[in-house]
């Protein structure tokens, strides 16, 4: 058995709290707009996440924070 290091780590932030997380971005938009409808799809995610590591997102009164996490010790 083989084990892989992580390489990338997906956030959802609300409250200063981790609400979901995964390490594929199709599986976290999915994921987020199980939660969030109004959320951005995994392309606009994929072209936001391009350009920064850190997304705010506003539903209602909630303020998420969507981050891109890398694994400093890639091989």
């Amino acid at each position: 058995m083989t084990i892989q290091a992580i390489s990338k780590l997906y956030t959802a932030n609300l409250e200063n709290r981790v609400v979901l997380f995964s390490t594929n971005l199709k599986d976290f938009a999915e994921a987020l707009a199980s939660i969030e409808p109004t959320a951005d799809p995994y392309h606009t995610l994929r072209r936001k996440f391009e350009k920064q590591s850190e997304i705010q997102f506003t539903v209602g009164q909630k303020e998420y924070l969507l981050q891109e996490v890398y694994n400093a010790k890639k091989s």
